[in-house]
């Protein structure tokens, strides 16, 4: 019966954590060498370094812009990633990361229509929110922690 709880309690923080790992396979609670190191095996490199604000990009991808890594004060852990992804002629961006983020994260999101953006509510405090910047004409995933 033991066996039965510790395997359902495994389970369940498996899921858990899983649920708060993201795009580029960021997690929540990463730490600064463990972010960057993830992204610079995907070539992406430091632009912008102020203490717990990184931004990185690719120069030869066309896909995404560059992402910016929020790191906290206290113990400089990852709390929060924002990737910009560059609108493409041929392709909908937005139908593409809205597929990619559903794979991660499942299909159960909620829109705002007011706003117009997606959200994906990780757990009580982890949110991941999509929306298109018709402005820069970007389109945005901010993964962040809920204060």
């Amino acid at each position: 019966m033991n066996k039965i709880y510790l395997i359902l309690l495994l389970v369940m923080l498996s899921a858990a954590l899983t649920a708060q790992t993201g795009l580029f396979e960021l997690s929540f609670g990463d730490t600064r060498e463990a972010a960057l190191a993830t992204l610079e095996k995907v070539n992406f490199s430091i632009t912008d370094d102020s203490g717990t604000k990184v931004t990185l990009a690719d120069e030869d991808n066309s896909l995404v812009e560059g992402i910016v890594l929020n790191f906290s004060e206290e113990d400089s852990t990852l709390v929060g990633w924002t990737v910009t992804y560059i609108e493409q002629e041929d392709e909908d961006i937005e139908s593409t990361v809205i597929g990619i983020l559903g794979s991660w994260h499942g299909d159960d999101y909620v829109w705002d229509d007011d706003m117009e953006e997606y959200y994906w509510y990780l757990d009580d405090t982890h949110t991941v929110a999509a929306w298109y910047d018709y402005f820069d004409s970007y389109f945005i995933v901010d993964y962040y922690i809920d204060r």
